[in-house]
């Protein structure tokens, strides 16, 4: 299995993305009851998902 990504500021880029209102307060949701940044979900799931299709890929 693929590593967890660390990132800093320098290596990091901004990206924009529409998503539905539903996902989106959802991702507030979560946020606030967990007391972390929506970027940080963003990231994680991205990463998540990205290293499974890239598993898949790779088989």
């Amino acid at each position: 299995m693929a590593k967890e990504i660390r990132s800093s500021r320098r290596n990091t880029v901004t990206i924009s993305a529409r998503i539905p209102a539903e996902l989106s307060e959802m991702l507030s949701r979560v946020s606030r009851e967990e007391e972390r940044s929506k970027s940080y979900y963003i990231r994680k799931s991205l990463e998540l998902f990205l290293m499974s299709k890239l598993e898949d890929i790779e088989d």
